[in-house]
């Protein structure tokens, strides 16, 4: 397991930024999935506030819809070697919304991936 240097580890703000422009949601939308003011989230994604506690971050990876692990990851309580990117928990966040997919449809997905492969290496 290797641990970043804080000279390279991207900020919470940063990281919650990309995942909500990725996944198309302005402050508010956040907010209403939060129960967070927009204010606190602005000041949260400009770095302002940089160390919410456990109970914040809950709500915080409700409301930009990533993994409650990951956010904890990304603010320093829990450090693995193969934490996703944002762009990855917001995928997956993509996809978790289905809930329990069904057979049909995780074949489906998983054409989809292998075509977004395919693409990647042509």
């Amino acid at each position: 397991m290797s641990v970043r240097g804080d000279s390279q580890r991207v900020s919470l703000g940063s990281r919650l930024r990309e995942v909500r422009s990725a996944a198309g949601m302005s402050l508010r939308d956040v907010e209403r999935r939060s129960g967070l003011q927009s204010g606190y989230l602005s000041q949260l994604e400009r770095g302002k506030i940089a160390h919410p506690g456990p109970p914040v971050l809950r709500a915080i990876a409700d409301g930009y819809g990533v993994r409650y692990e990951d956010v904890l990851s990304w603010t320093g309580y829990a450090i693995t070697a193969d934490s996703p990117s944002p762009r990855q928990a917001a995928a997956m966040s993509a996809v978790a919304a289905l809930g329990e997919p069904s057979e049909d449809e995780l074949e489906t997905l998983t054409a989809i991936v292998n075509l977004l492969r395919t693409k990647r290496r042509g």
